[in-house]
């Protein structure tokens, strides 16, 4: 499994931030923690009625969790992640489903 740069994740929230300013969207970061053996990063992002998060570990593992509060669907997948690119798509998914509506479709069909 190859490392994941958390930094990289830290350029989805700047991007997303600016991108989502002013809407109903919020945008949220949970850095990584120092002093840890294993580090971790959360990138958030809620709307009105679906909520989305995307935890990512210094590893290259993965979590994506989809929420639709109003229809009570739930996805919880876990992911490896082994370059930007995959990184990138997964981030595209969950704002395809936050913020466009979409169905949150599969890591390999995104």
């Amino acid at each position: 499994m190859r490392a994941i740069d958390l930094a990289e994740l830290r350029v989805w929230y700047d991007r997303l931030l600016a991108e989502l300013e002013g809407t109903r969207f919020e945008v949220t970061w949970q850095p990584p923690v120092p002093n840890r053996p294993k580090q971790s990063a959360c990138l958030g992002l809620d709307g009105p009625d679906r909520l989305g998060a995307l935890m990512v570990w210094d590893s290259g593992e993965a979590q994506l969790q989809l929420a639709d509060a109003a229809g009570g669907e739930v996805s919880d997948e876990t992911l490896e992640l082994t370059d930007e690119r995959q990184l990138a798509r997964s981030v595209a998914r969950m704002k395809a489903w936050v913020v466009a509506g979409e169905s949150t479709g599969s890591e390999e069909s995104a």
